[in-house]
């Protein structure tokens, strides 16, 4: 089990500006704060894969 705690929940404000030629898409900075939130991870030991919830 691996747990990581205050993890904030973010969205961006606004949308990506579509990429022009020769340009990569431009993404703004702004967003929108939703909290923290806590991720628990689960692994099957003996084949070091994911366990499925369940």
């Amino acid at each position: 089990m691996d747990e990581m705690t205050g993890i904030q929940a973010l969205e961006h404000k606004f949308p990506d500006k579509l990429p022009l030629p020769g340009h990569p898409a431009a993404r703004d900075f702004e967003y929108i704060r939703h909290g923290t939130t806590s991720l628990i991870g689960f692994f099957h030991i003996n084949t070091e894969k994911p366990t499925k919830p369940g």
